[in-house]
């Protein structure tokens, strides 16, 4: 009976250890983020090289304060330009706004989403990718 109680005293002393040694090499759980936040990105797969705007949606989170710029980085394309904005979403913690893209190059696209807020805060990067097709051959338009 004794050598039961020295094992079981052993293990919980062993699992004591363990816990303390899991809690010291990973730290506390991470805080919820407070900045803003990229939720998703609507825009098409394939766009058509003819120059026309094709508009895409941002879904975002600010909790703690008003987005005053969002930012479109080039991951990749043959020949675009990054771009960024004001995306007038004064005052709203949770929404959406709308970008839009035009080329006239067939090309694949990635961008890199990131989002400010008025306290300076940076969103993670989120990255969409598109496919820009060839306008179709139209001899009667000049």
């Amino acid at each position: 009976m004794r050598t039961v109680i020295l094992v079981l005293i052993a293990v919980a002393a062993l699992a004591v250890g363990l816990l303390f040694w899991h809690v010291q090499t990973l730290g506390p759980p991470p805080a919820p983020a407070s900045g803003p936040q990229v939720l998703s990105i609507e825009f098409p797969k394939q766009i058509t090289a003819d120059g026309n705007e094709v508009s895409g949606k941002v879904h975002f989170r600010a909790p703690s304060g008003t987005l005053v710029r969002a930012d479109f980085q080039v991951v990749k394309a043959m020949l675009f330009t990054s771009f960024s904005f004001d995306p007038q979403v004064h005052n709203e913690k949770q929404g959406s706004f709308v970008f839009s893209i035009s080329t006239v190059i067939p090309q694949q696209i990635t961008l890199r989403v990131t989002l400010t807020d008025e306290q300076g805060q940076t969103s993670p990067v989120k990255e969409f990718s598109f496919t820009v097709n060839p306008a179709p051959f139209n001899p009667g338009n000049p």
